[in-house]
């Protein structure tokens, strides 16, 4: 029976070894051998002493595992058979960001990694799963069919002759915003969540997409909040102080700007010397939301010109909530009033325009009579 399920959920046993092994895929942790082998560690610089923070997004990549379903249900010939598998796309992802796709996946999964190839469903989907993992952003291949598309939602299309940097450019778009800049201290002033929920009635809901990061429902008054603090901090202590090449090419999957955007970005809405930051500490109790707070606003990971940052991914949609705090969207009676008294003052500016069309009209009208009359019958004008 544990032999089908494994069969079946080839990830679904995840040990602490697998997490250390997730650790070095992602952020070249250094763990010594005595926490490999379950010992007391000894070793002031080892990566592990620091794992009990990132129990959230542990918690996701379980989760993620441990429904990763084979693409073809009964076949032997899996992608990913084991944590090492996905640990190995991961790497080899990091290492090639300038191979598009279809060449990843054709160089990976030849010999002698893989004696026999699996199938393409298999190749992509465990790709997939590596992009969810190490960018934190739900993928899809193009032209693949997934039941996740809904309206206005759904994966990131990452097509077979995009490369992984390509991809990444295409997901996260840059933007100038010299109005952002021109009110930014009214931004920081005014825009938290305290003030969303009075003002607006706003509440967050937790994601773990990045793209879904400050995505507003105005019909729901739903925003999405990507939580994952510690997954991203560690990222930018990873990239910290690396050179910007690994093996020749581009060292960072995710573009740091974007990971410091959206960490500033909760702490403009989350700031900690406020009311704010009492919600925030609800939403991680209550909803698990993973902040790590009261330390999520240390510096740690900063590089030296990374002391104050320009909102070129999340701009817009900053601005877009600063907005809406400004004047927001009615709801309820009010919006029905609203929305009806633009139809009356529509309809009464209409007919107005009606009955001013008919009246310069029948001017013209009356205009051209006068003038026929005059010409048909001119007035003397004899001496006396």
């Amino acid at each position: 029976m544990l032999g089908s399920i494994m069969t079946l959920y080839p990830l679904a046993s995840v040990k602490e070894a697998d997490y250390m092994g997730l650790c070095e895929a992602l952020w070249d942790w250094e763990i010594c051998d005595q926490c490999k082998n379950n010992e007391l560690c000894e070793t002031t610089t080892c990566s592990w002493s620091r794992p009990k923070i990132l129990q959230p997004f542990f918690d996701f990549y379980k989760n993620v595992a441990i429904w990763s379903m084979p693409g073809i249900p009964g076949s032997e010939n899996h992608a990913v058979k084991n944590h090492q598998d996905l640990f190995g796309i991961i790497r080899f992802i990091r290492e090639n960001p300038d191979i598009p796709r279809a060449l990843l996946t054709e160089q990976y999964f030849a010999p002698p990694r893989y004696p026999h190839k699996p199938a393409a469903v298999e190749q992509q989907k465990a790709f997939n799963v590596a992009i969810q993992i190490m960018d934190m952003v739900d993928c899809s291949m193009e032209g693949q069919s997934s039941d996740e598309i809904e309206s206005g939602s759904g994966p990131t299309f990452w097509s077979g002759d995009k490369t992984h940097h390509k991809f990444m450019e295409a997901a996260f778009p840059v933007n100038d915003h010299p109005r952002l800049r021109e009110i930014r201290s009214k931004v920081k002033r005014q825009l938290n969540a305290t003030q969303l929920k009075k003002v607006v009635g706003i509440e967050f809901e937790g994601t773990s997409d990045l793209k879904s990061h400050l995505k507003y429902d105005p019909d729901t008054r739903v925003l999405e909040i990507f939580h994952h603090m510690t997954f991203l901090r560690e990222y930018l202590l990873a990239t910290r102080d690396a050179s910007p090449a690994f093996n020749g090419t581009r060292r960072e999957p995710i573009p740091r700007q974007l990971a410091l955007e959206t960490h500033d970005s909760l702490r403009i809405l989350f700031p900690l010397a406020h009311d704010s930051g009492k919600i925030l500490q609800s939403l991680a109790s209550r909803d698990g939301f993973d902040f790590d707070y009261p330390d999520y606003g240390r510096m740690e990971y900063r590089r030296e010109d990374e002391k104050d940052i320009s909102y070129r991914y999340w701009g817009t949609r900053l601005l877009a909530l600063y907005d809406e705090l400004q004047e927001p969207t009615p709801r309820g009676i009010s919006q029905w009033v609203q929305a009806r008294t633009k139809k009356r003052h529509f309809m009464i500016l209409t007919i107005a325009g009606i009955i001013f069309a008919v009246l310069t009209l029948a001017i013209g009208i009356f205009q051209a009579w006068v003038s026929y009359q005059a010409w048909k019958h001119p007035v003397s004008t004899g001496a006396y």
